[in-house]
């Protein structure tokens, strides 16, 4: 009987995706709820000076002003529930936790395995229970390695390639050093064009493509 439920659930992949995405998201939630710090509530401060979106960009120049962690406690307002604000958060983390198995499986690794260790991760859970731009920032870092990796490599197409901008785009107003991903993915781009001398012309043409807009 044991030897059937087991057997039932490891060919049940999205029932064990489910499973482990609720697990984050109460370790996650559980310390969103234990209270504000220092910095979250420094960004909240910051966002309750602004006077309409733009301020984020033009008037709050500190190095305390992700952007998109910004603006979303600027359109939350004052909350008498202040679990509200490390919302967007935790379901960054958790959405981070569900892309983890895909990811895995395009590196031929286990993605149960994947998914349990970020699941379980202290900093990934510490990230995801801030108000705070760390948490979205790795989620669209996976989300344009991903991309990058299982689409683009190997043929440029519209919809993927407007889904890889979006990602960089929206990681580097969730946090700036999110710069890092773009030059990790900018290398392995170079390191393929000397791997490929015959087109690294071609190579080199699609660069601006996929990274133009980013850039």
């Amino acid at each position: 009987s044991i030897m059937n439920q087991s057997r039932d659930l490891s060919s049940s992949p999205w029932l064990i995706s489910v499973m482990l995405c609720v697990l984050a998201f109460a370790l996650r939630g559980q310390i969103a709820n234990d209270g504000f710090w220092l910095d979250e509530i420094w960004s909240y401060y910051l966002s309750q000076l602004m006077q309409g979106p733009w301020d984020a960009f033009s008037e709050l120049r500190i190095d305390n002003n992700h952007l998109l962690n910004t603006l979303l406690l600027y359109w939350f307002g004052e909350q008498a529930n202040w679990s509200l604000y490390p919302l967007p958060a935790v379901l960054s983390g958790v959405a981070t936790v569900a892309l983890m198995g895909p990811a895995a499986r395009l590196l031929a690794a286990k993605p149960w395995l994947a998914m349990v260790l970020a699941a379980i991760s202290l900093p990934l859970i510490q990230y995801s229970a801030e108000a705070r731009g760390y948490s979205s920032a790795a989620l669209f870092g996976l989300a344009a390695w991903y991309i990058w990796y299982a689409r683009l490599a190997h043929r440029i197409s519209p919809g993927w390639l407007l889904a890889f901008w979006s990602s960089c785009i929206l990681g580097m107003l969730s946090h700036l050093t999110f710069i890092f991903v773009l030059a990790a993915l900018g290398l392995a781009f170079l390191w393929g064009c000397v791997m490929d001398r015959q087109a690294w012309l071609t190579r080199l043409r699609e660069a601006g493509t996929v990274f133009g807009v980013p850039l």
